[in-house]
């Protein structure tokens, strides 16, 4: 944990990226108690091109599988974002479960 603000209920860590190899990712969350919400991100700091490719080199989907870990682990349901009203776990406004209570 390299950053924490209490006032703006924010916390930044630094981990180790996958690509490249000796970078550093930063992993970054942003807490709405009132809400019950806690958005989150994972992104590498650099980027690695192998010529003669335009793009930049992608993790393999390490980024999006840490923060699907530390989800499972904490026991956090994933918001549908599509606007179907119905998180990920069957719940919500027009779901047929009753939420977990946080």
């Amino acid at each position: 944990v390299v950053d924490v603000q209490d006032e703006n209920m924010y916390l930044r860590a630094e981990g180790t990226s996958k690509v490249p190899k000796d970078g550093v990712d930063d992993v970054e969350f942003l807490m709405v108690p009132r809400e019950k919400i806690v958005t989150y991100r994972s992104a590498s700091r650099g980027n690695f091109y192998v010529y003669p490719y335009q793009v930049p080199i992608g993790d393999g989907g390490y980024q999006k599988e840490r923060m699907e870990r530390l989800q499972a682990k904490l026991n956090w349901a994933e918001l549908n974002y599509a606007g179907s009203g119905v998180y990920t776990d069957g719940c919500g406004p027009k779901g047929d479960k009753k939420c977990n209570a946080f």
